[in-house]
């Protein structure tokens, strides 16, 4: 598990690491939707941050 620190002065406990999730829409390369929820099921899973946006194709990034 990833440790966790609090997020501001009285913000939630969040990962320590986070995971960038634009590239889960084919800025870098191909991806699809199968494949992008099993990764950030697996970021979700070992205690990590999502950062995610809905600028990131057209609000498709939050929806995954």
């Amino acid at each position: 598990m990833i440790e966790k620190a609090k997020l501001g002065k009285d913000g939630p406990l969040v990962g320590r690491l986070g995971y960038g999730a634009m590239v889960l829409e084919g800025y870098y390369g191909d991806s699809d939707d199968d494949s992008a929820v099993k990764t950030l099921q697996h970021a979700i899973d070992s205690g990590m941050m999502i950062d995610s946006a809905d600028a990131y194709g057209n609000g498709h990034n939050e929806m995954l």
